[in-house]
């Protein structure tokens, strides 16, 4: 009959690609297992990476018998995001058209050449601060990779699964305002996921859409003879409407509907307040 049963936990590149008489020895030196009296495992005995537990039964009359998994994989860090960032960037923040972001994602476990891999990609977009439901707003990225796959020879890891890179857009149709003096500030958060269930977040990409024309309004003072002709110099005085407009650089102020005077005479010589 069975007298005892033990394991222990050994990290997998002990036994990778060994012989079978190799292990034995490996084992019969071992002396650290664990008996059924203490059958949960010790939380120490586990550590990131590739694990195997052996099994060693011992019958009452001392002969033994080894037994293994094929191994596990413990996994506890978070993915890394290396890279979010919006493909062809306009220079200034501010766009009229959709605008795609680019991700890259990476799983692997320090020290270790182990992981469970990156899983998906979730993101959400935000405008002026709010959060958005619209299709393409917000949205998850899979893949149905393996990150280190169960075979006869024991645990394969598939380096494929240790990157994941790709691409989504935001649209701007049916929810950024067209109005000339709205604000479209545009945040988008981005969260990778591995096999194991950890999870890393980063909310980096900002931007601005501006699909509205500036409004633009033009008024002379003085009166005019026959509403064509001055006697005198006027000064012309011009209005633009609109939440990204700056003069002589299109970019982001906060000067809506200024109002800017020149000279007729001294256009050329650029605007005068």
């Amino acid at each position: 009959g069975v007298n005892s049963v033990q394991y222990v936990i050994k990290a997998y590149e002990e036994s990778q690609g060994k012989s079978t008489e190799y292990i034995e020895a490996l084992l019969e030196s071992e002396n650290d297992w664990n008996g059924t009296e203490d059958a949960k495992p010790k939380e120490v005995l586990f550590h990131e990476g590739r694990q195997i537990v052996f099994a060693r039964t011992i019958d009452n009359v001392g002969n033994v018998q080894y037994a293994s998994s094929n191994g596990i994989v413990i996994d506890s860090q978070k993915p890394d995001l290396i890279k979010v960032e919006i493909k062809n960037p306009s220079g200034n923040g501010i766009y009229n058209k959709n605008v795609t972001v680019l991700f890259e994602s990476t799983d692997l476990i320090e020290d270790c050449d182990s992981f469970s891999g990156v899983k998906e990609i979730h993101y959400q977009a935000y405008l002026n601060g709010k959060e958005q439901t619209a299709d393409g707003w917000s949205g998850t990225i899979s893949r149905d990779y393996v990150a280190t796959e169960q075979t006869a020879a024991g645990l394969k890891a598939n380096d494929d699964a240790m990157k994941f890179s790709g691409e989504f857009t935001i649209p701007y149709a049916g929810v950024v305002s067209a109005d000339a003096g709205a604000r479209n500030s545009v945040t988008v958060r981005v969260t990778a996921v591995d096999y194991a269930g950890n999870a890393q977040m980063t909310d980096v990409i900002s931007f601005d859409y501006d699909i509205a024309k500036p409004v633009l309004n033009v008024s002379f003072d003085g009166k005019a003879k026959n509403d064509i002709y001055f006697q005198t110099d006027r000064t012309v005085t011009v209005k633009v409407t609109d939440a990204y407009f700056k003069r002589n650089n299109y970019g982001k102020s906060d000067f809506v509907g200024t109002e800017f005077a020149f000279p007729a005479d001294g256009y050329e010589s650029g605007w005068k307040e």
